[in-house]
């Protein structure tokens, strides 16, 4: 026998015992979930009771607050993504669609015109000698043309001639009165300098047609279309307002972007989790508490975990491990599968087993045919045992018995066999017990053929 041997822990075999207890650790587990759960009840109510009838703990009423900030400021970065948004487009289609945002600003045709107003020499004969007069009369006339001037334009002829609409039209022309000069001039500016002149023909066409109807209901006059000009001209103004324009759809788009970064960047606040806080720390201690007693059970307990342990302490053969009989319990195919991880459990059947466990003996035995199979469980297994592999071996006797170190029929059966058969249960069986019943069989000076794992 050695007695200095240390036996070394198998963390694989730790790892199944823990695991194998799964039931224990779940009900535990829940358990301490349940009284924390509870506890946060408790406290939840006791400090609802004391804040006031609306029946809300603090944590719920802070949480609503900061949903609801949450909420507004969300919906204020939409509205203002969707408010930059539009005035982008527009923004943006005024820069496509204008012909003045695509002209050059430093070669740009302005076609102009001059248009006299004379009074006919009549209607100031007609005006009473001694009548101080402090308004020239040909100021409402000039007034006639060019009050609403761009309100007045028939725009269908310069629609056809241009492909752009009124609305991008009217900042091409202008008009300016001289009153005192009884002059007024049209300005028409474009991106090419033909189609600004023609433009400026089809207003001073309208201007005449106009003067044609008008000419009769008011005093009489004369209209003269004078100093007719295109220049070219480096329009600082229009540069100006095109670089302006430009710096606007870049200063939406970075509103966008911003908003969106913030809109991204804005975390809703989380119901409030102290229960469930409460539930999840609990179930989780349960876990750690039962893993932790079942770990020092397996490192403390002093129990016989696997066939290495009795190799390691007195060099017995291993004859075979009985299979667990399977038990009606509730999940019982999460054990068959945690089975399937352990390699010292046997895949066989009980039968399969049983017939392996005979040759063992045959081949062992020997000269011995009268054996002794003993252990430290109960003598109820040892019996069923021996009745599975008795009838396996015809030529040799085999008896049982348990607790030899205290039982006088037990140790009866020691004296008079040939040899012993050692039937132990793992994490059951106590290795003081095994220490104690192995001192008693060297006593006797009776072999030991090997040992059989239950």
């Amino acid at each position: 026998m050695n007695y200095e041997y240390e036996p070394e822990i198998n963390l694989k075999d730790l790892f199944l015992y823990i695991i194998y207890q799964w039931r224990s650790i779940l009900l535990a587990a829940a358990m301490i979930c349940a009284l924390a759960g509870g506890y946060k009840l408790f406290c939840n109510t006791m400090e609802s009771m004391e804040e006031g009838a609306n029946g809300k703990p603090k944590e719920t009423r802070e949480y609503e607050i900061k949903l609801a900030e949450y909420r507004l400021t969300k919906s204020n970065y939409e509205k203002d993504i969707d408010d930059y948004q539009k005035r982008l487009e527009q923004q943006t289609a005024y820069m496509e669609e204008s012909i003045l945002m695509q002209a050059n600003p430093y070669n740009m045709p302005s076609a102009s015109a001059d248009i006299i107003v004379k009074l006919d020499d009549e209607e100031w004969k007609s005006l009473p000698e001694n009548v101080n007069i402090s308004l020239d009369p040909t100021d409402s006339l000039i007034s006639v043309y060019t009050a609403n001037f761009l309100s007045a334009i028939d725009w269908n002829t310069i629609e056809a001639l241009t492909g752009k609409t009124p609305l991008y039209l009217k900042e091409l022309i202008s008009v300016s009165a001289d009153y005192s000069a009884n002059t007024f001039t049209i300005y028409v500016n474009y991106s090419n300098g033909d189609t600004a002149q023609q433009i400026l023909d089809i207003l001073l066409e309208q201007i005449m047609e106009k003067y044609q109807e008008v000419a009769g209901d008011i005093n009489k006059h004369t209209i003269s279309i004078v100093n007719r000009s295109l220049t070219y001209t480096i329009n600082h103004a229009l540069a100006d307002a095109q670089k302006e324009n430009a710096n606007i759809i870049a200063g939406y788009e970075q509103s966008i972007i911003e908003c969106r970064t913030n809109l991204e960047e804005l975390e809703k606040p989380s119901r409030p989790k102290n229960l469930q806080k409460f539930l999840i720390l609990g179930f989780i201690a349960g876990i750690f508490l039962m893993v932790l007693y079942h770990g020092f059970r397996y490192v403390l307990g002093g129990k016989l975990h696997d066939g290495n342990e009795l190799k390691g302490m007195y060099g017995f053969l291993h004859l075979g491990t009985i299979p667990i009989s399977e038990r009606k319990r509730v999940f019982s195919g999460v054990d068959r599968l945690l089975r399937t991880l352990d390699t010292e459990y046997p895949q066989n059947t009980m039968d399969d087993t049983c017939q392996m466990i005979a040759q063992n003996i045959r081949n062992l035995a020997g000269e011995h045919k009268h054996l002794f199979i003993t252990g430290t469980g109960d003598m109820e297994t040892l019996q069923k045992l021996v009745s599975q592999i008795a009838p396996l071996l015809k030529d040799i006797h085999l008896e049982a018995g348990t607790t030899i170190t205290h039982n006088m029929e037990a140790l009866q059966k020691l004296t008079e066999c040939d040899a012993v058969i050692l039937a132990e249960v793992r994490q059951k069986s106590l290795l003081s017990e095994i220490t104690n019943q192995q001192e008693r069989i060297n006593a006797y000076q009776k072999p030991v053929i090997g040992f059989i794992l239950l």
